[in-house]
């Protein structure tokens, strides 16, 4: 039994010195926290003007303003006063003016509660029940395209002055051919708008 006691001993001093030499481990650092960042969106883009030569090239809501395409709102006074004109004693809408009515149907479409008055008027020449029918058949040609372009029909009227609001007095060519004219009004904008184009 003496040589069991020493080797017993040694045994457990052996294990006190094994347990003393094991290093003991470190529970590892906490993980850092990573907050996800929400990537900050970009700001609206606002699409600039388009450049244009004409209406057509622009949206059905817009309108060729100084070459760039521009909303057509409730204040757009490219919509409010609009003219056509005629040969001497014609009726028939001049080919120049096709893009003009175009204009108006745009503005009207754009502006559905918007209502228009095509007044027909006549030069100097001709007696004044003349000028009142030829006047009527002017507006009504105007009123005819609008409709052909697909405005309704009861956004529209029509009258007739003949000779009796001229917007030049002189005897010349070149004044009876402005006051061959339909104006195309909103009928809440007054002629002066119309005569400031």
């Amino acid at each position: 039994m003496r040589k069991i006691i020493p080797v017993l001993l040694l045994a457990v001093a052996a294990c006190a010195t094994a347990k003393k030499e094991t290093p003991v481990a470190e529970a590892p650092p906490p993980a850092p926290v990573i907050q996800a960042v929400a990537p900050k969106a970009p700001p609206p883009v606002i699409p600039a003007a388009r450049a244009c030569q004409g209406d057509a090239e622009c949206t059905s809501g817009q309108l060729c303003l100084q070459s760039r395409c521009e909303a057509i709102t409730s204040t757009t006074a490219a919509c409010d006063a609009i003219s056509t004109h005629f040969e001497f004693d014609s009726s028939t809408v001049r080919s120049d003016d096709f893009t003009v009515l175009q204009r108006a149907a745009r503005c009207l479409q754009a502006r559905p509660t918007t209502k228009v008055r095509i007044e027909g008027n006549c030069d100097a020449r001709g007696t004044t029940a003349y000028n009142v029918a030829l006047g009527q058949r002017r507006a009504a040609a105007s009123q005819k395209y609008l409709i052909d372009l697909g405005v309704p029909a009861n956004r529209t009227s029509t009258v007739s002055y003949g000779k009796e609001k001229p917007r030049c007095t002189e005897e010349t060519e070149a004044c009876w051919a402005t006051n061959r004219r339909d104006d195309l009004l909103n009928p809440s904008v007054s002629l002066a708008a119309i005569e400031r184009q």
